[in-house]
Parts: C-alpha cells; sequence; structure tokens
C-alpha cells in the first residue's frame, strides 16, 4: 500500500475543504457572489469561490507527487488562465466572446505548449484501416477540448451536478489509466476527484458554496487532458 499516495487524496480533500471554510468570507467582500433574482433557487448570496479553492487544493497536492510536472505544464498553465478569466467572469460578467478567446488560448496551452494531442481515430474505416488526423491533429484536439470545457461550464447550474460529474469521470479516467499502464495520469486524475470531493461537501442542495465560471471551465479543462493523455498516442508518461 502507497500510503504517500493515500495522503496525497487526503490532502486534496481536506486542503479544499478548510479553503472552503476560510475563502467565503474573502470571496464576500471581493464581490465574488450569487445574487439570488427571480430565475435562481437560492434566496441569499452564494459565495463564488468554490471552483478556486478546489483548485488550490488539487494544485498543493499535485505538486506533492513523485512525478515529474513538465509534461502537464500545458494543462497548469491553461487551467490558470482559466481560473484569472473566470474569477473576472464572476466578478464582472465578462462577454462570452472574451470568455470563448481564453478557452481557445487554454486548449492551445494544452495541446501545443503540453504536447498533448489525438493523433487518430482508431481503425474506424470502412476497411479497418487507421485513420489518421495527420494535420489536423491539433485543430481537433482543441476543439474537443473547448468542448469539453463548455460542457462542464454548462451543467454547472444544479446543486452537486458539475462536482459530481467530475468526480465520475476523473474516477473512470484513473481506473482506464491503472489499467493502460499510465500510472502518473491515474495518480493526478485521483487527487483530482479528492479535490473534488472536499467541494462536494460544501455543495450538496443546497449548496452553501458555488464552483464559480472559473471552477467548472478548469475541471472541463484537466478532464479533458488527462482523458488524452489516456490514450497511447498522446505520449502520456508512465
Amino acid at each position: 500500500m502507497d500510503y504517500f499516495f493515500i495522503i496525497n487524496i487526503l490532502t486534496a480533500v481536506i486542503l479544499t475543504a478548510i479553503l472552503l471554510i476560510k475563502l467565503p468570507k474573502i470571496s464576500i467582500k471581493l464581490g465574488l457572489i450569487d445574487h439570488p433574482n427571480e430565475r435562481k433557487q437560492h434566496g441569499e448570496k452564494v459565495p463564488l469561490i468554490g471552483g478556486v479553492a478546489m483548485f488550490i487544493g488539487f494544485g498543493f497536492s499535485l505538486l506533492m507527487l513523485d512525478i515529474s510536472l513538465n509534461p502537464y505544464r500545458g494543462m497548469i498553465a491553461g487551467a490558470i488562465l482559466l481560473i484569472l478569466v473566470g474569477v473576472l467572469d464572476d466578478m464582472r460578467e465578462l462577454s462570452s466572446t472574451l470568455r470563448f478567446i481564453a478557452q481557445i488560448a487554454a486548449a492551445i496551452f494544452m495541446a501545443e505548449w503540453g504536447n498533448v494531442r489525438l493523433i487518430d481515430l482508431g481503425y474506424i474505416s470502412p476497411e479497418g484501416n487507421l485513420v489518421e488526423l495527420n494535420w489536423w491533429s491539433s485543430l481537433l484536439t482543441i476543439f474537443a477540448t473547448v468542448g469539453v470545457i463548455n460542457a462542464m461550464y454548462m451543467i454547472d447550474g444544479m446543486d452537486g451536478l458539475a462536482s459530481t460529474v467530475g468526480i465520475t469521470v476523473a474516477a473512470a479516467i484513473a481506473v482506464l489509466a491503472g489499467l493502460t499502464g499510465n500510472t502518473h495520469v491515474a495518480l493526478i486524475a485521483v487527487v483530482l476527484a479528492g479535490a473534488l470531493g472536499g467541494f462536494l461537501a460544501h455543495n450538496l442542495p443546497p449548496a452553501r458554496i458555488y464552483l464559480g465560471d472559473c471552477g467548472s471551465m478548469v475541471i472541463g479543462l484537466l478532464l479533458a487532458t488527462l482523458a488524452l493523455r489516456v490514450t497511447p498516442q498522446a505520449g502520456a508518461p508512465n
């Protein structure tokens, strides 16, 4: 049993949970809150700090892992960009165009700087031949990543939904990565699930804290990156 691995998971869970006890007051002072209106179920102001706390818990636990983070530099850079843009969006309601540009930029960081690309679609041709993407590889990878980011962004409208989906997908990626020998991906996916678990405790109905745009978009980017890293052609380190 790798006890240090268990410590990493518990660190992600506990640190995120503790931050969500301390950060809401700061969130309210900064105006990082979701105001009630006739279209929303909650009747009080709710802090939008869950995504920041989750990412800090995830990031700190990630640094504790005994692995090289160089292959994941694009993912980390893209996530930081989405955190910054997401926080500004939660505070000042940025235009959808600016948010979309930030998502594309984050996906480019992940694909190009992190060298994570979908190289082929498998043996899906009628003749049973391998369908290689060639120069379409980067474009399709970026398109798919932005799609996953927006999918998580869109489902973050019900208490506990986005974090539950994130935990489920991260756990599935961890299992698949473990079965295929991608141990580093499995470790990161489990740590992500742990950080989301620490947030979920505060987000179950009735939610006391929301992810915010930064949280939902970052979850989408992290899941997309890890899913691509599971595939052998993505060049994931073991």
